[in-house]
């Protein structure tokens, strides 16, 4: 009589153990643009899209040599997601030196043909220096861009991200 019960109450303890191990999903929708500076194609910019929510995962691209990008969610090692979370952003954009420029467009050509194992580690080698730099609360590098684009508080560029289709966003940068 009592073995049955066992066998019952050992599965229900199992199933949520079982379910652990798996990474919650996270329901993106693409969002590309175009970044210039002054008219020209801005190659190598960080693009953040910094989630006005604070509970809810922000998002990243590099721009290409044409200053084309394609945002991802970048929540932990294994969980990228290409696109970003519904919401409303606050974007900024930063251009650290033209050595970061040529890596970061290295990376965008990179990502385009890679899989999606391969994107999670060229988008953690992306997002680890950001995320150690907030930990030590170190200065951020100078900008080569105008510097009301480099913070989310004082960025002109506002968006928000709807379920489903979204324009591509194009700026053009100025003093």
């Amino acid at each position: 009589m009592m073995r049955p019960r066992l066998c019952v109450l050992l599965f229900c303890a199992a199933v949520p153990l079982a379910s652990c191990n798996r990474a919650p999903t996270v329901a993106t929708y693409p969002i590309s643009g175009k970044i210039t500076l002054r008219g020209k194609a801005l190659e190598g910019a960080t693009v953040t899209f910094s989630n006005t929510n604070p509970d809810a995962p922000s998002a990243g691209a590099t721009t290409d040599s044409q200053g084309n990008f394609r945002v991802s969610t970048y929540i932990g090692p294994q969980q990228v997601y290409s696109g970003a979370v519904a919401g409303d952003y606050a974007v900024v954009i930063t251009k650290l030196s033209s050595a970061a420029a040529s890596s970061g467009s290295d990376r965008m050509s990179k990502m385009q043909n890679a899989s999606d194992e391969e994107r999670q580690r060229i988008m953690q080698e992306q997002w680890q220096p950001i995320m150690d730099q907030a930990q030590t609360g170190s200065r951020k590098p100078k900008s080569e861009i105008p510097e009301r684009y480099t913070n989310s508080m004082t960025t002109p560029l506002k968006v928000t991200v709807v379920v489903g289709e979204n324009p591509p966003y194009d700026w053009d940068l100025t003093d």
